[in-house]
C-alpha cells in the first residue's frame, strides 16, 4: 500500500471533523458538561452522578452477604454502563487526535521532512496516556469494577468543589507532601527494623511485617496495644516514635492547613469578582480606617452599591468580616481603576486613607484617568486642603467632620447626587466648614434673620452642634428659615468660595452685636 495514498486519507479523516461545526460545537458541550462549573447544565450533572455515587456505595454495604435482586443487578448495570460512558466522554475530550495529526502533517510539509505516521501514533498515544495516568481518571476507571465500589466515593472529589481542593492542595504541595513521605517511610524502615532486631524474642512478633504494623500504629498514636515492647532497648524506640509521629502528623496537617486556606481564600475572592462584574454601577472607599468603616456600613444600610478598597491585606479580612465587598488594592496606581472599571462602573472615589500624600496621590491617579468622576477626599491636616483642591478632588473634608457628614449624604442619596452633580457642573462650588465662635450678643445665639442666607446664594448642608462636646450631633439639611447657631457649632455650606466668605464675615458680625 503506498504510504502517500494512506497519509493523504487520513488527512482528509482528520479534516472532516476539524471542518464541522456541529462536531466541534457537540465536543465543546461535552467538555463543558463534564469540566465547566459555570456550565448550567453541569450543575445538575454533578448532582446526578452525587446520587449515583452514594446510591451505588449504599447499595454495596447493604447487600453484603445477600444475593443481589434483579432490581438491585439491574441498577448497578446501569450504574456501570454510565460510568464507563463518562469515562469514555472524558477520554475523547482530553485531546484532539485529528488536529494533531493536521498540525504534525503541515509542519512536515512546511519544513519539507517526511511525514512518519509512527511518529503521530506516538504523540496520540502520550497524549492520552496523560489523561489515563491523572489520579481522578485512575478512580474513574477502577470505580467501573462492581467490586471496587468503594473506590466511588473517591469521584466525589471531582464533583464537590470543595473536595476538589484537597486534591488541588496535593498537587500544589507535592514537594513537601514528597519530602514528608520520605521522612515517614525512613522513620518506619528504622524503627521497625531496630524494632524487629531487639525484640524477636517476642512471642507475638513472628516477623518483619509484625515489627513494621507496630511500627505503624505506633508512628500514627493510635496504640492497639495488641504488640508491646519487652525489652529496655524496645520501649525507648517506642518512646522516640511517638514522639517523631507527632511531630511528622503536625507537620503534615500544616501542609494541608494552609494549603487548603490558600484555596478558600482564592475561591472566595473569585467569588467576590463575580458579585463586582454583576454591579452596574458602585462608589469605591479607598482605606479602611474608622471613617472608611463608618460609612460602608451606612452604604450598606442605604442599599448603595460600594466596594472597599485598601492595601493592607488585615484591614480587607476585617472589611470582609463585617460583610463588605473589599479587595486588596494599591489606589495610587491607575491598574487598579482599570480593572475596576473606572469610568463605566465607577460612579465615586472616596479617598480616606490616613495619609494626605497617599490620598492626594489617590485623587492625581483617578484625575488623570477620568475628569468626570467626582472625588472626595479626606483631609488629615486641614492645611492640605488646598493641595486637594488644586489636585482637582470636589469635595474635601476634614479628619473630624468625614464620617459624620457623609454618613449623611449616603442616608440621602438623592442630596448626594445632587451635591456630586452641583460640584461637577460648577468648578467654582467648594464645600466649606464655618465654625461659630464667641457670641457676645445679649441672646448668646445667631438667628437666621440676622444672617439671611439667600443673600449669599450658599447651600447649608447641615450643623455640627456642639463640636466641643463628646455628645455632638449633626443636623443635616436644617430649615435655613429656622436655623439657629449657638458657640462651637460647625457649619457647613457650600458655594463659591467669596460668597462662604462673605457668609462667614457675616457672621462673625452678627456674633459680635
Amino acid at each position: 500500500m503506498n504510504k502517500g495514498w494512506l497519509q493523504a486519507k487520513l488527512l482528509n479523516l482528520a479534516y472532516l471533523p476539524a471542518g464541522s461545526d456541529w462536531y466541534i460545537g457537540f465536543k465543546h458541550r461535552i467538555f463543558r458538561l463534564l469540566n465547566d462549573e459555570h456550565y448550567s447544565y453541569n450543575r445538575y450533572f454533578d448532582r446526578f452522578m452525587i446520587f449515583l455515587v452514594l446510591a451505588t456505595s449504599i447499595e454495596y454495604v447493604y447487600d453484603t452477604g445477600k444475593t443481589l435482586s434483579a432490581a438491585a443487578l439491574i441498577f448497578e448495570y446501569v450504574a456501570i454502563a454510565i460510568f464507563t460512558l463518562e469515562y469514555l466522554l472524558r477520554f475523547w475530550v482530553s485531546g484532539d487526535v485529528n488536529k494533531l495529526y493536521i498540525s504534525m502533517y503541515e509542519e512536515s510539509v512546511e519544513l519539507n521532512q517526511q511525514f512518519v505516521i509512527k511518529d503521530f501514533l506516538v504523540a496520540a498515544i502520550k497524549q492520552k496516556i496523560q489523561f489515563m495516568v491523572q489520579p481522578m481518571s485512575i478512580i474513574d476507571l477502577l470505580a467501573i469494577y462492581p467490586e471496587l465500589r468503594p473506590l466511588r466515593l473517591l469521584k466525589l472529589f471531582r464533583y464537590f468543589e470543595s473536595t476538589g481542593y484537597l486534591v488541588t492542595v496535593f498537587r500544589d504541595k507535592k514537594y513537601e507532601i514528597t519530602l514528608l513521605s520520605m521522612i515517614i517511610v525512613m522513620t518506619l524502615s528504622i524503627s521497625s527494623a531496630m524494632f524487629y532486631k531487639y525484640e524477636y524474642t517476642n512471642e507475638k512478633i513472628h516477623g518483619y511485617f509484625d515489627s513494621f504494623y507496630w511500627a505503624v500504629i505506633t508512628m500514627g498514636t493510635v496504640g492497639y496495644g495488641d504488640i508491646t515492647p519487652d525489652t529496655t532497648i524496645g520501649k525507648v524506640i517506642s518512646i522516640l516514635l511517638v514522639f517523631s509521629g507527632l511531630s511528622i502528623l503536625a507537620m503534615f496537617t500544616s501542609i494541608i492547613t494552609t494549603g487548603l486556606e490558600k484555596k478558600i481564600s482564592e475561591s472566595k475572592e473569585r467569588d467576590s469578582y463575580k458579585v463586582l462584574n454583576k454591579l452596574d454601577s458602585y462608589m469605591v472607599i479607598i482605606g479602611y480606617s474608622k471613617i472608611g468603616a463608618e460609612l460602608a456600613n451606612k452604604l450598606r444600610d442605604a442599599h448603595e452599591s460600594y466596594i472597599v478598597l485598601d492595601i493592607k491585606e488585615t484591614k480587607v479580612d476585617r472589611a470582609k468580616s463585617h460583610g463588605h465587598l473589599a479587595f486588596v488594592f494599591d489606589g495610587t496606581h491607575t491598574a487598579t481603576y482599570h480593572a475596576l472599571g473606572l469610568g463605566k462602573k465607577i460612579k465615586a472615589v472616596m479617598a480616606l486613607t490616613k495619609g494626605d500624600l497617599t490620598n492626594l496621590s489617590i485623587v492625581l491617579t483617578v484625575r488623570s484617568i477620568s475628569r468626570t468622576i467626582f472625588i472626595i477626599a479626606k483631609a488629615n491636616d486641614i492645611n492640605n486642603k488646598d493641595k486637594f483642591l488644586l489636585a482637582k478632588a470636589d469635595e474635601v473634608i476634614s479628619r473630624k467632620m468625614g464620617a459624620k457628614m457623609l454618613s449623611e449624604f449616603v442616608n440621602n442619596p438623592i442630596a448626594f447626587e445632587a451635591m456630586s452633580g452641583l460640584v461637577q457642573s460648577d468648578k467654582k462650588i467648594i464645600v466649606e466648614e464655618i465654625l461659630i465662635g464667641d457670641i457676645s450678643n445679649q441672646n448668646g445665639y445667631i438667628t437666621a434673620e440676622q444672617i439671611d442666607f439667600e443673600l449669599f446664594s450658599v447651600l447649608v448642608i447641615g450643623v455640627f452642634r456642639n463640636t466641643k462636646a463628646v455628645d455632638e450631633t449633626f443636623d443635616f439639611n436644617p430649615q435655613t428659615a429656622r436655623l439657629v447657631l449657638r458657640k462651637h457649632d460647625t457649619l457647613i455650606v457650600t458655594g463659591r468660595p467669596k460668597n462662604i466668605e462673605g457668609l462667614r464675615l457675616k457672621i462673625l458680625k452678627v456674633s459680635s452685636l
